[in-house]
């Protein structure tokens, strides 16, 4: 058997490991109790999505893994810190935030409000000396396909999470990312939901 080198995995934040509410937000009381932790002196209600800490320690046995979230630095140092206990964070290979985000502003480019789209451009990660990951060898899990619209092919879709106990997106998440293991290529394997 050959041995392949480890592949990048790139993982969103919001939407997709977690969902995170303002507090006054929250109406229901047993979602409200049932939170997993409280950022900026309890103004944010932050709930982990069902099988994370499974999934997060496998994927760290199998794959080379990085955040990037289109949120503020501060924001997301303070989930990692929550969802990576210590012996995990320690392994990541980066923790990117908002600020290494493309912003698109010409009209071709806006949403369905007029917002900008926030586009995760993989090329930033190719580009780096430092490592030997490419377009055949980085996958990126997130649930905002405007991220990844530039990298369909190393894109992962994912259903967004909001708080529903029944959810079990990394349960199928992680049967995808053992088939991909192996791969050559990982933009020649089909990576959408059945």
């Amino acid at each position: 058997m050959t041995l392949h080198p480890r592949k990048l995995l790139v993982l969103d934040i919001d939407g997709t490991l977690v969902f995170a509410e303002d507090k006054s937000q929250v109406t229901h009381m047993e979602i409200e109790q049932n939170h997993h932790f409280e950022l900026e002196e309890g103004s944010i209600l932050v709930w982990k999505r069902p099988d994370i800490d499974e999934f997060l320690e496998w994927c760290l046995e199998q794959y080379d893994v990085g955040v990037w979230s289109a949120s503020g630095s501060e924001y997301v140092h303070a989930v990692v810190d929550h969802i990576f206990p210590e012996h995990l964070r320690s392994k990541l290979k980066f923790i990117w935030t908002s600020s290494r985000c493309t912003r698109r502003y010409h009209q071709r480019s806006l949403d369905v409000y007029g917002v900008p789209f926030t586009i995760k451009k993989l090329r930033k990660l190719w580009r780096r000396k430092t490592n030997s990951y490419n377009r055949r060898n980085t996958l990126i899990l997130d649930d905002s396909p405007s991220t990844y619209r530039e990298n369909y092919g190393n894109a992962i879709p994912i259903a967004s999470y909001a708080a529903s106990s029944k959810d079990r997106e990394l349960q199928r998440i992680k049967s995808l990312l053992e088939t991909l293991i192996l791969s050559n290529d990982v933009r020649t394997i089909h990576k959408l939901p059945e």
